[in-house]
């Protein structure tokens, strides 16, 4: 090799090696929060994109996918979500198809009191003042929330296991906007 091509090439390398040592990490296409809804539930999942704020990035999933995959298609879209740092999942049927998943990350369900999915980190229920909770027994420790002051910090929502909102005073999705945020550390 001809020797301006061995500095042309060494050059190069040390301008991009300089460049990256100076810029920050960056996981490319990760996302910060996914949003798992049905089909079904388009309008509110636009709703809630509508929401959530825009420093935030956020990828929607149509849980309807999963109807013809098989275990392995499951595993695989839970692997996907969890190189997200939130799992928010919106009603039932995605609940459904996703019977069984463990997430690794911060889970938040909203409306809907199935328990077919699991989070390794913290699973909070966020659900309308009034539903029903026998499902969860005595068990559960609910806090009803009126204004966003109500949802406290750190460890004193951590403590929940349900957010009961009262809609005439509050949105449910600037609840879940508010703690996507605490949650992400913004």
């Amino acid at each position: 090799m001809e020797h301006s091509k061995i500095r042309s090439r060494f050059i190069n390398t040390a301008v991009f090696f300089l460049i990256m040592s100076f810029s920050a990490p960056v996981v490319w296409g990760a996302a910060d929060v996914y949003l798992i809804y049905s089909g079904k539930n388009k309008a509110d999942k636009k709703l809630f994109l509508k929401a959530f704020p825009k420093e935030i990035k956020v990828k929607a999933y149509n849980a309807d996918l999963l109807a013809v995959a098989d275990y392995s298609g499951i595993q695989k879209a839970v692997a996907k979500f969890d190189r997200a740092q939130v799992i928010v999942v919106i009603k039932d049927r995605p609940m459904e198809m996703l019977k069984g998943a463990k997430i690794k990350k911060d889970l938040f369900i909203v409306g809907s009191v199935k328990e077919e999915v699991r989070s390794a980190s913290w699973r909070l229920y966020v659900l309308k003042d009034g539903t029903d909770l026998s499902t969860f027994g005595d068990r559960i420790n609910k806090k009803l929330i009126t204004k966003i002051e109500d949802l406290g910090k750190g460890k004193e929502i951590r403590a929940a296991d349900v957010l009961l909102v009262d809609e005439k005073a509050l949105e449910v999705q600037r609840v879940v906007s508010h703690l996507l945020k605490m949650s992400l550390g913004r």
